[in-house]
């Protein structure tokens, strides 16, 4: 039995909203109504929940205008979903299709999407029922196989590469507050992502390139990502660091735990942080001050940073897939073949549904530094072309900063303490010392400091390794913490600099854990 409705076009929006799956959207549309074959375009709401619901957006006479503002409108404009489709669903979801009068239904989603697609199109099939199924890649993950990219990921690459690169050149300028930082980022089971927050850094930055945590080559434990971090650490004097939202480890375990705060329908399971739980680690283990960063959903839907061919290339394959109902095909997937890169140039081809659905296409290996936890060149020759021209601003970065001093002023006395509002003569600092106040040190270049009870004592890796509590005439009292269990005594030449806040040294924290600093010295200078 047909419907007495008119011929109807529905198209739905499904999974993680991109920066650009809009513009798929009105590619379809503006395709849809050039082609006039429907009377009707009804958009879903909110996925495929919206046929049990009912929910419908009537698209049918949306202006020209309002089509172009469409595609480029952040998020999904239909509202998306994560329904997964059961069994049970079928009947109720290709009747309601069928007394709505729908003849094409196209769905704008990731793997999963492809699959639910497909179950509509092949039950719709089996009962006689004349329905064109088709499906529009989208996907921040890029992990769809059988396209050369998926829509949304060559956005969140430009966003990603700016938020890293900006997050390293101030890990760089503050590396003695939080020596460590951690960037979390979406992706899921594939490190294409991760790997899209190297894209901003210039030739001439490439030593301040972040550690990648890959799925595809996860540490073998908890340690040994610590482990890599601290080496990292120990060479560049501060670590970045890239870790997906839902990393584990080689062992199975996750950093955040593994017990999954949520399941979503599809059985994808979404862990507790894995930045703030690295960032405990790293200050439970190592010692070290660590932060982290979570740009979310910013990173997947804004549009402030999206790329040109992004937007270009979903609009397309939105079209495309219209064109292809109008030749009578249905159960595909539009993809793209990428046939140039200087200019860059596509083609747009059609792939079947079952190669997509429940799929996954993981970072190729020919992408994966040997180290395991950066990119090759390959990576961004594949990647750079679609950012689209001047993706990332220039910046600039000063000399290294040199040691200058000055004239020797060891001899010029020091003022004498003014008398306080009540008329009563304060200590003089560094002159009569008692347990627990300032005093005076001499530096490793013979110059005369002041010392103030509760700087923080940094090592030359930029690591904390205690507080002044106490100064004396040739060592400095540092209270015991996780890394000493017993107050050391620090000898004023090992003393390098200090500041407001800082009492530096002249080695390194690891090198200060074996200077046998936990003895009081009976007077003299015990030397480094």
């Amino acid at each position: 039995m047909q419907s007495s409705q008119p011929a109807t076009l529905l198209v739905g929006q499904s999974g993680g909203a991109t920066a650009v799956i809009n513009a798929s959207l009105a590619g379809i549309i503006a395709c849809g109504r050039k082609q006039g074959r429907w009377q009707r375009i009804l958009g879903l709401a909110h996925g495929i929940e919206g046929l049990f619901t009912h929910r419908f957006h009537d698209l049918t006479d949306l202006s020209t205008e309002q089509v172009q503002l469409l595609a480029g409108t952040p998020s999904a404009a239909l509202g998306t979903g994560r329904y997964k489709l059961k069994d049970d669903d079928l009947a109720r979801a290709v009747l309601t299709m069928r007394s709505l009068g729908i003849t094409a239904f196209v769905y704008i989603g990731g793997n999963d999407s492809a699959d639910t697609a497909h179950r509509i199109g092949t039950f719709a099939r089996n009962i006689g029922y004349d329905l064109q199924v088709m499906s529009v890649p989208k996907t921040i993950d890029n992990d769809l196989p059988d396209t050369d990219f998926c829509p949304g990921y060559p956005s969140i690459a430009r966003y990603l590469g700016t938020a890293m690169r900006d997050a390293a050149f101030d890990t760089v300028a503050s590396p003695q507050i939080y020596p460590v930082k951690f960037m979390e980022v979406m992706g899921r089971d594939a490190g294409w992502v991760a790997a899209a927050c190297t894209a901003g850094f210039r030739e001439d930055e490439q030593d301040m390139l972040p550690l990648l945590l890959l799925p595809e080559r996860a540490p073998a434990t908890t340690s040994a990502a610590l482990e890599a971090i601290q080496r990292d650490v120990d060479k560049r004097g501060y670590s970045v660091v890239v870790v997906p939202e839902t990393m584990r480890a080689g062992d199975g375990s996750h950093f955040g735990g593994n017990q999954p705060e949520y399941v979503d329908p599809f059985g994808h399971p979404y862990y507790a942080s894995t930045g703030a739980a690295l960032t405990r680690l790293v200050q439970q283990e190592l010692g070290l001050r660590a932060r982290y960063e979570k740009p979310g959903t910013s990173a997947r839907m804004s549009i402030s940073l999206a790329s040109r061919i992004d937007l270009s290339m979903a609009w397309k394959l939105g079209a495309a897939a219209m064109d292809a109902i109008n030749r009578g095909e249905s159960g595909m997937m539009t993809a793209l073949r990428r046939v140039a890169n200087d200019p860059l140039e596509f083609e747009i081809i059609l792939v079947p549904q079952t190669n997509i659905a429940n799929r996954v296409r993981h970072l190729d290996e020919a992408f994966i530094g040997a180290d395991g936890m950066s990119v090759t060149p390959a990576f961004h020759d594949y990647l750079e072309p679609l950012l689209g021209e001047h993706p990332f601003p220039t910046y600039t970065r000063l000399p290294e900063a040199v040691t200058v001093t000055g004239a020797d002023m060891t001899s010029v006395p020091l003022p004498t303490q003014q008398p306080s509002d009540e008329g009563e003569l304060e200590p003089e600092v560094g002159l009569t010392i008692g347990d627990g106040e300032d005093g005076l040190g001499v530096d490793d270049h013979g110059h005369e400091i002041v010392i103030r009870i509760g700087l923080d004592v940094i090592g030359t890796c930029g690591n904390k390794i205690g507080e002044v509590v106490d100064v004396r005439d040739n060592y400095v009292v540092v209270e015991k913490g996780f890394f000493n269990p017993e107050d050391i005594y620090v000898p004023m030449s090992a003393i390098s600099s200090c500041d407001e806040h800082h009492l530096k040294l002249n080695m390194s924290r690891d090198a200060s854990l074996h200077a046998h600093w936990e003895i009081e010295p009976d007077g003299a200078d015990t030397g480094v």
